[in-house]
């Protein structure tokens, strides 16, 4: 009832109000698309088996279609990443060529607000070509828009692990992870404020040891290999509520609004000039969007704001 009533105000505003300059507004083009990542050199388990077999049925429920492209034949080119709102990962091998270079692709595109989901390795923390280990820092461009900072401390001892936070249902059913199959620890630090841990694993003989192995955030999410599916590929994470936090905004109370029009038209010119003073002098911030993008927004895109504003005259 709160957001008809809103939608009503503004409407009923922007009707009476009047421009007082040139303004410009710009209009947000959502993206539909997912693009899913894989290296043919892994085998077939990535393309065939986690992003076609696992992880299109979710993101197909979701309204959202997924494009597969594998790394070996190159990154995919610039004008066609405007594309996809968000990019999902699948590498079983720490090593990839030009390592740096596909770093430096992957931190653009997470700062150009594509969410990134990375499942089993991260794929790129060494170069194939020259075997050099790749630094922090450049992997940390990647990640710690995402929520964790990266910093490796790898150890395969069991004794040494302990499972600190475990969130049942984004497992399935029976599957608590098992360190001791696993033997499997990096340290993915929590930075990101708006973090969801599913799975914490400690190691105990480092200090601040807490790793987030298992996560979602506002920027995406990640499970490592070994807590994703086992070492013989049985899968351990639920994908359904797991891609579903990552690709979309919590539901929570928001002051933020969307707004579609037609600015093409003549009322809907004379509209943004209405709006964009009523949104100032209110203080609401606001987002805009052509009428004929609106088949673009899924309903849960509309969690992160507080109504949505249909603009027109009758």
């Amino acid at each position: 009832m709160r957001r008809f009533a809103i939608s009503l105000l503004f409407l009923g505003l922007a009707a009476t109000a009047s421009a007082r300059g040139p303004i410009t507004i710009e209009y947000k083009t959502p993206a539909l698309k997912v693009l899913g990542l894989y290296d043919s050199q892994d085998g077939p388990h990535g393309a065939d088996v986690v992003l076609k077999q696992r992880v299109e049925p979710v993101l197909k429920a979701l309204g959202l279609p997924l494009v597969i492209h594998d790394i070996r034949s190159g990154l995919p080119p610039t004008v066609q990443m405007k594309e996809f709102r968000a990019i999902i990962t699948e590498y079983d091998n720490a090593a990839m060529p030009n390592a740096s270079v596909y770093l430096k692709w992957l931190a653009a595109q997470v700062a150009a607000g594509k969410r990134l989901v990375v499942l089993n390795n991260m794929g790129a923390y060494q170069d194939a070509d020259t075997g050099k280990w790749i630094d922090w820092g450049e992997v940390n461009r990647v990640l710690k828009p995402i929520g964790v900072a990266y910093q490796a401390q790898w150890t395969d001892k069991r004794d040494q692990l302990h499972i600190t936070k475990h969130d049942s249902a984004m497992f399935e059913p029976g599957t608590l992870p098992d360190l001791t199959g696993a033997q499997h620890y990096y340290k993915f630090k929590p930075i990101g404020e708006d973090l969801d841990v599913a799975l914490m694993v400690e190691r105990k003989d480092i200090e601040d040891g807490d790793s987030a192995v298992v996560f979602t955030s506002g920027g995406g999410g990640m499970a490592l290999d070994r807590y994703f599916e086992t070492e013989d590929k049985k899968p351990l994470l639920r994908l359904a509520p797991f891609l579903e936090k990552a690709l979309f905004p919590k539901l929570e109370a928001r002051t933020r609004v969307l707004i579609a029009l037609d600015p093409e038209s003549s009322d809907g010119h004379r509209m943004e000039a209405n709006l964009h003073w009523i949104l100032k002098y209110s203080r609401i911030h606001a987002d805009f969007i052509r009428f004929s993008d609106l088949e673009r927004i899924r309903r849960r895109d509309l969690r992160q704001y507080g109504a949505l504003v249909l603009a027109s005259y009758g």
